[in-house]
């Protein structure tokens, strides 16, 4: 089936009835703040498939603050659980060969108050991303690494405990014999908006720096009175409302005082430079957070920065957490991704 192919009457109805599930399950977002143990649970025997093997490793706090980030605001230091998925096919999962393995930083969204690296969606999204790179690339050697970072549902780890957790995870992953060279960010809604945030402080700090970057969907621009028209003819199309990105920015910026529109929050609002590591940014137009990666894809092309953007036709955000209804999309976002990765294989997709 064409990804871009008009939504039939059974995937509108799908929507609607997952728009309901998010509006009765997501608020509200404050509860106790997860453990350690917590953060770094395995999941249940039988939840991955045999030819998936998981490993969790504990990232040591950041040894320094990032100097661009406001010392005032930063929170207590903390370890980090990064989750590392592998395909088990020609390559052993254990990484024996890392410095030629891919690695993909994949930082997991939901607004940056739900979900975890091992949510069974997440999860299931994982496993098609490896297998298809497996397919595709004759069993390449490729690892996920998803960081476990600290959700904003209590004070003390609103922005930017997250951040703060992003960048010890991304200093941890390179202190494992894995090339900077073959070390992908790549991102889902908040996580795909960290991401961007996380390549910037890369940047800026002098620390190595990836070679590109997968945005899927990059929550940001959390600003009612900015949306543009096309944005807010997709109130009432997207499976999340206005009420509820409102809630997610709201329990990010916490107590913080920062501003929804300071670059660190709202990561369309970057300093992009040309230096930037080329960007794919895939979206839905039925997305209300479009605007955002309308805005990245248009501020990169000011400074000649390489960046493409997808847009799939009457996509609504979260489409690649929704197999059921959009296995077409999910299955072109793989294929995409494993292209902008292994893009020197000219792989024949």
């Amino acid at each position: 089936m064409d990804p871009n192919a008009p939504l039939t009457d059974q995937q509108r109805t799908a929507v609607t009835q997952a728009r309901a599930v998010f509006a009765n399950t997501l608020p509200p977002f404050q509860r106790a703040a997860d453990t350690l143990d917590e953060r770094a649970r395995f999941p249940d025997p039988g939840v991955l498939p045999e030819d998936i093997a998981l490993r969790i490793e504990i990232a040591p706090p950041s040894p320094s603050p990032h100097p661009l980030l406001d010392s005032r605001l930063l929170k207590k230091p903390e370890r980090v659980p990064v989750f590392f998925y592998t395909h088990r096919g020609d390559h052993p999962a254990k990484d024996t060969d890392r410095a030629h393995t891919r690695v993909i930083f994949l930082v997991h969204g939901g607004g940056n108050v739900v979900f975890h690296p091992t949510f069974p969606l997440y999860a299931e999204f994982y496993v098609q991303l490896l297998r298809g790179i497996a397919a595709h690339t004759g069993n390449a050697p490729c690892v996920i690494a998803a960081p476990c970072y600290r959700l904003a549902t209590v004070p003390e780890h609103v922005f930017p405990a997250a951040v703060q957790d992003l960048v010890a995870a991304y200093d941890y992953v390179l202190s494992q014999g894995y090339d900077v060279s073959n070390v992908f960010l790549a991102g889902d809604s908040a996580g795909g908006s960290h991401a961007l945030v996380l390549a910037h402080l890369l940047l800026q700090s002098g620390r190595p720096a990836p070679p590109g970057i997968v945005a899927i969907a990059p929550y940001s621009i959390q600003v009612h009175d900015q949306l543009s028209e096309h944005a807010k003819a997709q109130l009432d199309k997207d499976v999340l409302s206005l009420s509820v990105y409102d809630a997610m920015g709201a329990a990010y910026v916490g107590n913080s005082g920062v501003s929804r529109t300071d670059p660190f929050i709202s990561s369309a609002y970057l300093p992009f430079s040309e230096s930037w590591p080329r960007t794919l940014i895939l979206v839905g137009t039925s997305d209300l957070l479009i605007d955002a990666s309308r805005e990245v894809e248009k501020r990169l092309n000011a400074v000649n920065a390489p960046v493409e953007l997808i847009e799939y036709t009457d996509r609504p955000h979260a489409f690649w957490m929704l197999p059921h209804i959009f296995p077409e999309n999910i299955q072109d976002t793989v294929k995409r991704m494993t292209q902008f990765i292994f893009r020197e294989r000219e792989l024949k997709l």
